[in-house]
């Protein structure tokens, strides 16, 4: 059992400090989006509150559901009926953070939408939707499985 409890934190800390150096391959310029009210939406926009996104969150949302990871999710997401999915900037947050806030709403700070890795933790925060449902449960083996999804 002593070992376990060694290993275990050993593993976490591994986990972390080899994903950090992942670069996003993200170019805003293959990405267009342009939604009418007339136009039936594809899926990612099917389950986003879109009064409040920005073009910058619609290219992130886009950017996700264009992997096949991504678009399991949505598919998921949709399945439960967890959506509709507000993603939305609270003032209140300290820097460079977001978090799933409960009820199908993320959060994020607002110098977060300049970092390179803003669309890895919007996606992070959509398996936690995904693995908690409407209410987030804080539970270690949720952020390892976010963490090790989202890279």
């Amino acid at each position: 059992m002593r070992k376990i409890r060694f290993l275990i934190p050993l593993f976490v800390t591994i986990i972390f400090w080899t994903c950090a150096d992942v670069e996003s391959e993200f170019n805003e310029d293959d990405v267009d989006i342009e939604i009418t009210a007339d136009q039936e939406l594809s899926l990612p926009y099917r389950i986003l509150d879109l009064d409040n996104c920005s073009n910058e969150i619609l290219r992130i949302v886009r950017n996700i559901y264009d992997d096949p990871v991504g678009r399991k999710l949505f598919e998921k997401l949709e399945e439960l009926r967890l959506y509709p999915i507000r993603i939305s900037i609270d003032p209140k947050l300290e820097m460079a953070m977001a978090e799933y806030v409960g009820d199908c709403e993320i959060n994020y700070s607002m110098n977060l939408i300049e970092d390179p890795k803003f669309d890895e933790l919007i996606f992070h925060e959509l398996i936690h939707i995904y693995q908690n449902g409407r209410w987030p449960k804080k539970i270690y083996n949720n952020e390892i499985e976010a963490y090790v999804a989202q890279y």
